[in-house]
């Protein structure tokens, strides 16, 4: 008895309102805690495809599982992701939506918040420096301050199920799934 409670991983309780920042290279943004599962540290080993999407860094391997993995920041912003033979730092966010599994590539992870509804403002204008967005995985924009919309203070609030969604419909069409 004493065995089967030592193998059993504690349970943390997730608010829903918990949001893990994420650190870009354009920017910052919000992942829901509720649909992560871990952050990794380096080093990474990643296979990519010949016709995988520019911003996948490739395929990985996490708890057993082979995952695909994606560069959030070339998703996003629609660029090319880091060669998967040169990423030698960044964090790797393992995000999971049902039975979908995915590995988020990015810079670096700041702490967990809780959202207030005053802090969000809609994200009906792409502001001028998020050119070229993938503006339909963002629910809106957490603005410091009051919703003083300022570029420092501001962090994308992503919808995980439509990021998840439209990764996975990429993936399928370009027969990687």
């Amino acid at each position: 008895m004493a065995t089967d409670a030592a193998h059993i991983a504690p349970v943390a309780q997730v608010h829903p309102d918990d949001y893990l920042e994420c650190v870009l290279e354009h920017g910052r943004c919000l992942l829901p805690l509720i649909a992560l599962r871990e952050i990794a540290s380096p080093p990474y080993y990643f296979s990519r495809f010949p016709t995988s999407p520019s911003w996948m860094v490739g395929i990985g391997v996490w708890r057993g599982e082979t995952i695909a993995v994606v560069d959030l920041d070339a998703y996003l912003f629609q660029h090319a992701a880091r060669s998967p033979h040169t990423i030698k730092d960044g964090i790797l966010v393992v995000a999971q939506l049902d039975d979908l599994t995915l590995g988020l590539l990015v810079t670096d992870v700041g702490s967990v918040t809780t959202l207030d509804v005053e802090q969000v403002v809609s994200f009906e204008q792409v502001p001028t420096w998020y050119t070229h967005l993938q503006t339909e995985v963002v629910i809106g924009v957490k603005c410091d301050g009051g919703g003083n919309r300022q570029t420092d203070s501001e962090a994308l609030l992503l919808d995980v199920p439509v990021l998840v969604h439209d990764i996975v419909q990429h993936l399928k069409n370009d027969r990687l799934l």
